[in-house]
């Protein structure tokens, strides 16, 4: 799987010369659902991620056992979801992940919505074991909200100049 991504990716990114690329690839939604990802498998998906070099806005990597407890995995994750500007649906549902790697995860995310003004809209951490707590949950509830609540208000900013 990692290999036909990075693949992929050296396929459809073209550099420009004068610096920035360009990509003609439609490729936005990754289903790994139930693939028996390794951690490494994992984290070399989600390094692509990081300052867009893989364009997608939805990633699941649902129900391959992840665990988060490798370093790697966690801060490839993290570091990418700080640079990526195009995803906006994350499914991380039946894996692993333990409360240091969920609160991570959600003050990642928190960080990315208030001091780089990008948003994912969609973050699913159903069936994790062991499940978030209720702390955990009202977190993920209001963050995700904040970050909608951003996104819509953005949308209308920015077609209130369109009309004028």
């Amino acid at each position: 799987v990692v290999d036909v991504l990075t693949k992929y990716v050296n396929k459809y990114r073209h550099f420009r010369a004068g610096g920035g690329t360009t990509w003609c690839s439609t490729l936005t939604k990754l289903r790994l659902t139930a693939n028996n990802l390794s951690e490494n498998a994992a984290t070399q998906i989600v390094t692509l991620l990081k300052r867009d070099a893989l364009r997608l806005e939805s990633l699941s990597l649902a129900n391959n056992r992840l665990t988060g407890e490798r370093d790697s995995f966690q801060k490839k994750l993290f570091e990418s979801l700080l640079t990526n500007t195009y995803l906006i649906e994350l499914n991380l549902s039946g894996n692993y992940f333990n409360n240091v790697f969920v609160n991570g995860l959600l003050q990642t995310i928190s960080y990315t919505i208030q001091e780089c003004q990008k948003s994912i809209l969609f973050l699913h951490m159903g069936g994790n074991r062991p499940a978030l707590t209720y702390e955990q949950l009202d977190r993920l509830n209001n963050i995700m909200n904040r970050s909608r609540t951003g996104k819509l208000k953005q949308y209308y900013r920015e077609k209130r100049g369109e009309d004028h």
